[in-house]
Formats: structure tokens, C-alpha cells, sequence
């Protein structure tokens, strides 16, 4: 039997007027939508940069103490070049460090299919079932989009080591209804998007991962490497198996990732890092907490990033003059204090 923790509710008035400010700050898109990147992404900008420089630094003295020593930066793709420009602060050029993605270490590996091309291929593959009689729930033309959505469903679901038959394996153990159709078309085309890209000798971009960890060990690309993992906001069960494959293979492994106290942060890519460290043999473990990069009205700031209360009422900190905070009615009138500061500070 499960069990169910109930926080009691606030019995205070303030506490509910708190909360009712929250709700209302969040009923904006671009506030949910940042707020959503924070939760799952867990980085900011100065947290990257510390990031950066973390790892530049570490690559080149280990370059300085060991003529032969070698590191391989794995890091997601938006943040190759921000990595390869630290590294190149750092070293000055190196041919024997370099930065890497998964995709990237496949890419001469049989024939790629981008992104665009499998929400191409998943749409014709929808059409398809479609005029055989083959779907219960998509039975007629997509909505713009949903070819897409669909792609980046079954993507994740890749992602997680989960095959069409053991996706539709869950769909006949859910009971009747749209839940149960939906499922069933999802495996439905999940199955007939895995039969297209293997009588085309395609590798779409989920599938890097499936391959990365076995070519890994058979060329021997990491042996006797440094490797980084940086700022990785999480690992799915594909990408694990990448860092066991490190694991075994290199030298030395290091994971530097953005981590926090607050509720924003997951911590999901340090335990990933952590388990995937614990379940290979021989693997010794050093964490180290690196502290914040932040300091002063800064830190307050990141501390009260979603806390309204915090900047008001008893709790509201010492502001000093580089931090300001105003609230406005309307996108109008911060328009107009916007321009006014933006007046002042050209005028001076």
C-alpha cells in the first residue's frame, strides 16, 4: 500500500495571500515558460559560466602536468561552443582535449536523420496507418504540430530503453478507453517509425545513444582518457549507459554539474552521475561541492527568485543600489520605467 504524505494547510491569512500572489505572478506564459526551463534545465547563466571555467581549468593543468594526458568534454549541443571557447581560453589550443556530444562521436556511423526528417517520416508514416485502418484515436489528418509532438514522444520513450512491444504491452494492461487507444497508436507508430529507419539503415538522433555506449568500447575512443560530463541537466536510461561505458573505459571521470538547495533544482544528473558510478566495478567516488558563484544582492535575488514575499513585508531584504525592484500594473508601464532608466543612462 502506497502511503500519502498530506502537508497541512496554512491557516493564516498572510501565508494564503502569499500563495495567492504566487499563482498570480505564474498566470503568465513567459513566467511559466521560464519557470519551467529552470525546473528542468537547472542552470543559469552565471552557474554555466562557473561551469566553464571549472572544466577549462581542470583539462589544462592536467595538460601542464602530463605531456600525454588527453580529455574528452561531453556536453549538449547549444553548449559546445561556449565549451570549446573556455577550453581554448584555458590551453591555449590543444590537439589532445577537444569537446564532444553524443551525436556528434556517431555522426560518420550510417545515415543520419535529422529531426526534421523524422517529423517528415512520422507523418507520412501516420497517413499510412491512417488509410489502412490502423489507428483508433489519430483516424484523420493531423493538427499542425502533432507529427512533431509525436516525434518527441517517442523520442523520450527511446530514451528510456522502452521498444514499441513493451510500450504495447502497456497499452492492453491499461483499461478501455482514450488512454488505452492513444497508448496503442503511440506504439502503433512508434513500431512502424523503427521498421522505417531499419529498412532505410537510418540512425535518427534518439538512436545515437542506443549505439554510443557499445561504440565507445569498440574503438576505444576514451581509453586511457580524462572525460567530463558538464552541466547536464538529467540522464535518461540510454544516456546512463553512456557514462557506465565511461566509467570502464577511461581513466579518470569527472561530472560538474549545477545543483541546488532550492525546490528549482532536480538534482536528477548528480544522482544519475552517482549511480551509474556505484553499479560499475572498481569505480571510487570523490564529490565535491563547489559552493555558489554568487554573492551579495545577487544571491539574494536567486534566494527569492520565486518567493514574492521575499522582497516585501518583514522578510524584505537590505537592497543596495545596483538592485531595484518595482512592481507595475501593467506590461505598460514597465515598457515606459524601462525606457526612462534607459533615457537616463544614455543622457549620463
Amino acid at each position: 500500500m502506497s502511503e500519502h504524505h498530506l502537508h497541512p494547510a496554512p491557516q493564516d491569512t498572510a501565508s494564503f495571500e502569499a500563495a495567492a500572489q504566487l499563482f498570480k505572478y505564474l498566470s503568465d506564459p513567459t513566467r511559466v515558460r521560464l519557470f519551467f526551463i529552470l525546473c528542468h534545465s537547472e542552470k543559469c547563466v552565471i552557474q554555466l559560466s562557473e561551469c566553464m571555467e571549472i572544466m577549462a581549468r581542470l583539462v589544462a593543468e592536467g595538460e601542464r602536468a602530463d605531456e600525454n594526458e588527453r580529455s574528452v568534454v561531453f556536453c549538449e549541443d547549444r553548449l559546445t561552443l561556449i565549451a570549446e571557447r573556455a577550453l581554448t581560453a584555458a590551453t591555449g589550443g590543444s590537439f589532445r582535449s577537444y569537446v564532444t556530444t553524443y551525436a556528434r562521436a556517431l555522426k560518420s556511423r550510417g545515415r543520419v536523420l535529422t529531426k526534421q526528417g523524422s517529423v517528415v517520416a512520422i507523418d507520412g508514416i501516420v497517413s499510412s496507418l491512417q488509410k489502412r485502418g490502423g489507428l483508433k484515436r489519430f483516424t484523420r489528418g493531423l493538427p499542425r504540430g502533432t507529427a512533431r509532438g509525436l516525434y518527441e514522444t517517442i523520442s523520450q520513450i527511446a530514451a528510456s530503453a522502452i521498444d514499441p512491444e513493451a510500450l504495447k504491452n502497456g497499452a492492453d494492461a491499461l483499461d478501455s478507453g482514450i488512454l488505452k487507444d492513444k497508448v496503442s497508436d503511440l506504439a502503433e507508430i512508434y513500431a512502424e517509425y523503427k521498421r522505417f529507419l531499419t529498412e532505410n539503415g537510418y540512425v535518427d538522433e534518439s538512436g545515437y545513444l542506443a549505439l554510443l555506449p557499445e561504440y565507445l568500447k569498440s574503438t576505444g575512443e576514451l581509453s586511457g582518457a580524462d572525460v567530463y560530463f558538464l552541466c547536464y541537466g538529467s540522464f535518461t536510461a540510454q544516456a546512463a549507459k553512456t557514462l557506465k561505458a565511461a566509467f570502464a573505459a577511461a581513466d579518470n571521470v569527472t561530472g560538474i554539474f549545477c545543483y541546488g538547495k532550492e525546490d528549482i533544482y532536480t538534482g536528477s544528473s548528480l544522482r544519475s552521475f552517482l549511480r551509474a558510478a556505484e553499479e560499475t566495478s572498481g569505480c571510487s567516488v570523490q564529490k565535491i561541492n563547489l559552493g555558489t558563484p554568487l554573492g551579495g544582492a545577487a544571491e539574494v535575488l536567486r534566494k527569492g527568485l520565486f518567493d514574492p514575499s521575499a522582497f516585501s513585508g518583514a522578510k524584505k531584504p537590505h537592497l543596495t543600489d545596483a538592485v531595484r525592484i518595482w512592481d507595475f500594473a501593467n506590461i505598460a508601464r514597465i515598457c515606459k520605467m524601462v525606457h526612462n532608466l534607459i533615457a537616463v543612462k544614455c543622457h549620463n
